[in-house]
């Protein structure tokens, strides 16, 4: 079973920029990379935009006009992100995800 569990600590990420939501919590994203050839770079490239994708729909992508928002959406997609690669790494799978 080859699956990931990408969770963004979304609440973490706010409030270290003084933003409170009102519902501050975690998400998880499961990304799941059975259908792919890891040992090749098309599949390694396609994991990491996944992850990427499951990233971004964590952190849940605010308005773009909110500078404070988007400061912390992108901290929360790199948080995410790092955690991932890091499980990723642990279960012998290593990509470069382009953050």
């Amino acid at each position: 079973m080859n699956k990931l569990a990408l969770t963004a600590a979304v609440a973490a990420t706010i409030s270290l920029f003084g933003i409170v939501p009102a519902a501050a919590q975690a998400e998880t994203v499961t990304i799941s990379y059975s259908d792919l050839d890891l040992s090749t770079a098309t599949g390694t490239d396609v994991l990491a935009k996944r992850v990427e994708l499951g990233a971004e729909a964590a952190c849940q992508r605010p308005d773009m006009r909110s500078v404070k928002a988007m400061a912390v959406f992108e901290g929360c997609k790199t948080a995410a992100v790092s955690n991932a690669v890091d499980q990723l790494s642990r279960a012998g799978v290593n990509i470069a995800a382009a953050n």
